[in-house]
């Protein structure tokens, strides 16, 4: 199992290392309303990372202590995610009287048809979701797995960096929580709304879509040649990919993540190669922001902070 944490912190922290860099962000929590406590972005060297496997994993505990010292983190214990390019996720369906313990068994009795290597080398969490629509006598259960050497790596690298990780997500569902404190002030007429967020890298991109605040879609593609028109091409080819691949035809909004500097000012051309209405993700609307924090370093990685910021505020729903 990976481990979570259930207990509710009046401060959090998000950390989220990808092929590119170690990202951080701490929130707190008062009187209700959300407060910005700091930030940090370190570039990672190409090598860092593969395939997103860690090939150096003290590079990552270097960045996370080079954070930590120059943007003075006060605390712990942090949250961090998995990349959904290396997690199989499933919906399965079980009695719904079954403990957590039967529950348990069952899934991993069942893991073998669709895990396409050994359980011994899984690492398996769920969640349940509610009772089924088609069979009240069933519940839905929400099932990730991932290889343990993927959890393991990103875990000892944080341990190394004197950080405690205290839960492990999937990178789509901490985007998810985050675009959720986006979804209301959005100019979306559609009460239910189908939102794709594409994440664009210097060598990837991901298409992530949400839909009643699930991710219900993950697609990444590695990006040859980082422009304008080749990006609406890989878009629009994913977001086919999605209607194929669903019982959808449309999605109403796109949001944009990523660090690459250039984003903001695509927004406007990808919204007209695409007709679909686009703006850049902004989670943080309404927080408060600490006296310490630069405000236009903040603003310029905001796009680059959403998976921190939803793997924070998980730490305040649990």
């Amino acid at each position: 199992m990976w481990p979570f944490s259930r207990k509710k912190s009046e401060h959090a922290l998000g950390l989220e290392i990808t092929p590119h860099a170690v990202k951080m962000l701490e929130l707190s929590l008062q009187d209700g309303f959300y407060r910005i406590e700091s930030f940090a972005i370190v570039p990672l060297a190409p090598e860092t990372m593969q395939q997103h496997t860690l090939q150096h994993p003290t590079a990552v505990t270097q960045a996370i202590k080079q954070a930590r010292r120059q943007r003075g983190f006060s605390l712990m214990q942090a949250a961090t995610a998995i990349p959904d390019a290396i997690v199989i996720s499933k919906v399965v369906q079980c009695d719904a009287e079954m403990t957590e313990n039967a529950l348990l068994e069952q899934i991993q009795l069942d893991a073998v048809h669709y895990i396409p290597y050994s359980l011994d080398e899984a690492a398996l969490d769920f969640t349940v979701l509610g009772v089924a629509e088609n069979d009240p006598s069933k519940v839905d259960i929400y099932v990730v797995a991932t290889r343990q050497a993927h959890v393991a790596t990103r875990t000892d690298a944080i341990k190394r960096a004197a950080l405690q990780p205290h839960s492990i997500d999937v990178a789509s569902n901490a985007l998810a929580r985050a675009c959720q404190l986006m979804t209301t002030t959005l100019p979306i007429k559609n009460k239910d709304p189908i939102i794709a967020v594409i994440d664009i890298q210097s060598t990837v991109l991901t298409c992530t879509v949400l839909h009643n605040a699930q991710s219900c879609f993950s697609h990444e593609t590695a990006i040859s040649s980082l422009t304008l028109e080749s990006c609406v091409d890989l878009i629009r080819h994913t977001l086919q990919q999605f209607f194929m691949a669903s019982t959808y035809n449309h999605v109403d909004y796109l949001i944009l993540t990523g660090d690459e500097p250039s984003l903001p000012t695509w927004c406007e051309s990808l919204q007209t190669h695409l007709a679909i209405p686009c703006s850049m993700a902004q989670p943080f609307g309404h927080m408060a922001v600490h006296p310490r924090v630069n405000l236009a370093d903040f603003h310029a990685a905001v796009p680059a902070l959403v998976v921190c910021c939803g793997l924070a505020l998980r730490s305040f729903m649990e």
